[in-house]
């Protein structure tokens, strides 16, 4: 098919489709919103009849009705016949025909001839019916008229579409075809090798641009080859750039840019291998450097990435070359040896540690001496998981570095240092899943005076925590903290306890108003948080808390680990109104010259020394004593375990303030406060 008719046939099919949509669709349309127009003209024309017609019927100017009717009658030609009907519905126009409802009794039985129509119009006046008028209207010059329009539309619609098509095929004949004709007759010469064929005049059009396109590539095809060669040598020198990039950033992948040593992916890729293979006569070795922030905080980070590649150089000439070392973040570097026996391995351990110690790393003026802890793993047929190895091996470096630092220590199963350690690292993830999961829970437990005189309404308790097991059954916070405070989540506890806690008291505002102090135990990790403090604060004030009813318990350990912080806390808070109190007494290396620069309110007494007061006179000389001392700095005294009655008569006589224990009352859950008060025991 020629292009002339592959562009007509297109518009000739969407002229015949068009046309047919205004046949079908258009012109009916048309059609009726004349029609509609028409019958809409000739009721309101109908409804001024009505209006004028009232007043001559109130006033019984029948003779002025009778003449303008059939004045109507007379200037509209398409009116047939009019009736007039009166409010009782009777016929009074035309005369002649009383009762004889022609028009109203034909429009409503249907017997109306096809060429005529029926209006009418109701004759009102202040909203009263007056009687009705109707009119039987000529339809037939009308419809005769629409069929005229229809038949004009449609033979102007053909003429245009026949003008259209003829004027678009001289326009292709003359613009497009002879053109295309004459560059298709070009384009083959060109194939025959002759670029001198006559081309079409170039004009400003699409044609145009086809011909300039066209001269440009003949042009061109005579130096395209040149042209091809030097791609043909671009492409190659990219795919070689292409290859060269490829293996950067296959080795950046896998490399640590800092040292040039294998990174933690590609070091427990390899370390995957050696465990899956059959052959594990291997060790991991995992070493961690000694005091590296101490490089970093005194000389800056350029200092510490220098003293990075020093050590990597050591620990590449220390091992033999098929060994694998890897940097594994920061400070930590890791080994894979194969294993030619224990004894070895671990004097290779030794020596490295011994080069370390004995490499002098000098950085503006600083001499720094490097040392490093080293934990040993030897992968046999039971380390078949690479996360427990890697944990195994990092509990063997903390066991090598709470020993003295500078040192290895080698994993073994049955140690218990290191199976403690493990635990601890299980129980890490039980503790983030009960802080995000709510699935911690608070006791309560009851702090009352020695001296019965004093324990009306003296509302005094200890909060305990337990965590909820994964069978709901409660465990104790000894399983637990430890973990905590050894990976740093105690301060997370903390948080948790006092939001719950003081939220609780919000919520319970006849509970707090009894309250007299709510106990709350802080770890040593809170004292040194620096944000602690505004957190404490803000806590106080969200939820409306009077800080008088509120005592922080802090051990002594903990005191004595960070005096300075934990003296900053009870000085800050001790200004708004909260109590503390010292846990666990006489435990730890206790001295009296410290508890006299703390401002505590409580001093509580461990349990060590009160639980045999009966038996052993040592325990209750010690407790006299720290009873005395804290008496005579102004202290409060509270003596925990007790267990039963005796003791608490002794502790009486003794002159210790308050007692906690089972003997005393035992650990309920804080929502029980909700039903009564916390129950005495003695």
């Amino acid at each position: 098919m020629s292009l002339r008719w592959k562009i007509i046939l297109p518009f000739v099919l969407f002229s015949a489709l068009l046309g047919g949509y205004l046949d079908t669709v258009w012109l009916p349309g048309v059609i009726q919103r004349v029609d509609e127009q028409t019958l809409m003209h000739r009721q309101e024309h109908l409804k001024s009849v009505a209006e004028g017609l009232v007043p001559l019927l109130l006033e019984n100017q029948l003779a002025t009705v009778y003449s303008t009717l059939d004045s109507l009658l007379e200037s509209n030609k398409d009116w047939l016949e009019i009736e007039l009907i009166n409010e009782q519905g009777r016929l009074i126009y035309p005369l002649g025909k009383a009762g004889m409802h022609v028009i109203s009794s034909a429009s409503h039985s249907g017997t109306l001839s096809d060429n005529s129509s029926v209006l009418s119009q109701s004759l009102k006046y202040k909203g009263t019916d007056r009687g009705d008028i109707w009119i039987r209207v000529d339809t037939f010059r009308s419809e005769q008229r629409l069929t005229e329009m229809r038949s004009t539309l449609r033979r102007a619609f053909i003429l245009v579409i026949i003008a259209v098509i003829v004027v678009i095929i001289v326009i292709l004949e003359l613009v497009v075809k002879a053109p295309l004709t004459q560059l298709a007759n070009a384009a083959n010469a060109l194939a025959k090798g002759d670029f001198a064929a006559r081309l079409p005049t170039i004009w400003n059009d699409e044609v145009g641009m086809m011909v300039s396109s066209f001269t440009s590539m003949r042009d061109a095809m005579k130096s395209y080859q040149n042209k091809l060669e030097r791609s043909v040598d671009m492409h190659r020198r990219t795919a070689e750039a292409l290859y060269t990039e490829k293996e950067r950033v296959t080795y950046q992948a896998s490399h640590d840019a800092l040292t040039g040593l294998i990174n933690r992916f590609e070091f427990e890729r390899k370390l995957k291998d050696v465990i899956h293979s059959s052959e594990r006569d291997a060790a991991l070795l995992y070493i961690d450097l000694d005091q590296f922030k101490v490089v970093n905080d005194t000389s800056g980070h350029l200092a510490g990435d220098e003293l990075l590649k020093r050590i990597a150089i050591v620990l590449n000439e220390c091992v033999p070359s098929q060994a694998t070392v890897a940097r594994l973040g920061g400070d930590e570097f890791g080994l894979i040896l194969q294993m030619g026996s224990t004894d070895e391995l671990e004097a290779t351990a030794r020596n490295i540690c011994a080069e370390l110690e004995a490499l002098r790393f000098i950085w503006e003026g600083h001499n720094y001496r490097v040392t490093a802890s080293i934990g040993i793993v030897y992968l046999d047929e039971e380390n078949a998981n690479i996360t427990e190895v890697m944990k195994q091996v990092d509990s063997a470096c903390y066991s090598a570095k709470e020993l003295g630092r500078n040192r290895i220590y080698v994993y073994r199963k049955d140690d218990l240092d290191i199976t403690h350690r493990m635990s601890n690292m299980r129980w890490v993830a039980r503790i983030t899943e009960a802080l995000e999961n709510n699935k911690l829970t608070l006791f309560c437990q009851p702090i009352v005076p020695v001296n019965e005189d004093d324990a009306i309404d003296h509302l005094h308790y200890e909060l305990l925590l337990r965590m909820q097991g994964r069978g709901n059954e409660l465990i104790l916070p000894g399983a637990f903290l430890s973990a905590a405070e050894q990976y740093g989540l105690a301060p997370k506890i903390d948080r948790w306890v006092i939001e719950h806690i003081f939220s609780w008291l919000g919520n319970h505002p006849e509970h707090l108003q009894k309250l007299h102090l709510c106990a709350i135990n802080l770890s040593g990790q809170s004292l040194s948080d620096e944000s602690f403090l505004d957190f404490v604060r803000t806590a106080f004030s969200g939820h409306d808390i009077p800080a008088e009813k509120i005592c922080f318990e802090i051990t002594e350990t903990a005191v004595m680990t960070d005096l300075t912080s934990a003296h900053r806390l009870i000085d800050e808070l001790k200004d708004t109104g909260v109590r503390f109190a010292l846990d666990d007494f006489g435990t730890g290396l206790s001295s009296f010259a410290y508890l006299k620069s703390l401002p505590v309110d409580y001093l509580k007494i461990d349990g060590v020394f009160v639980r045999d007061i009966l038996r052993d006179p040592i325990d209750r000389e010690m407790v006299r004593s720290i009873n005395e001392v804290a008496h005579i700095m102004g202290i409060k005294t509270i003596a925990e375990f007790v267990e039963d009655r005796d003791i608490l008569s002794e502790l009486k006589k003794l002159g210790v303030d308050q007692a906690q224990g089972y003997g005393v009352g035992k650990p309920i859950p804080l929502d029980s406060l909700e039903k009564g008060e916390l129950h005495i025991a003695l």
